[in-house]
């Protein structure tokens, strides 16, 4: 009886240990997370910044413009032009008529 009771009591202190590292590990803040998610946000703010430079450039209004993740190409909806990112970030760093009337106000 008595090594029954040692057992149980082991199994349990087992238990509370198992579950307290779980939960000390479970609450540890995910540094990694936390700058991959800011990165995430800036470039979603230059793709929308090169959004709205390639809908001026082609003088339709931004809804009419789609980006395709997959290729990184902006496309005209229901056509078949579409342009590189890495082509319209390049106009887009040489446009300072288009920084002067639409970014600095």
């Amino acid at each position: 009886m008595v090594m029954k009771n040692n057992k149980l009591t082991f199994l349990k202190i087992a238990i509370v240990a198992v579950l307290g590292v779980a939960t000390v590990l479970g609450c540890e803040k995910d540094e990694k997370s936390v700058s991959e998610t800011k990165l995430i946000k800036a470039e979603k703010s230059q793709q929308e910044k090169l959004l709205s430079f390639f809908a001026w450039s082609v003088q339709l209004p931004k809804d009419s413009i789609g980006f395709d993740s997959k290729t990184s190409e902006f496309y005209i909806i229901n056509t078949n032009l579409r342009e590189r990112y890495s082509r319209v970030e390049e106009e887009y760093n040489k446009a300072n008529i288009y920084h002067n009337e639409f970014e600095n106000k």
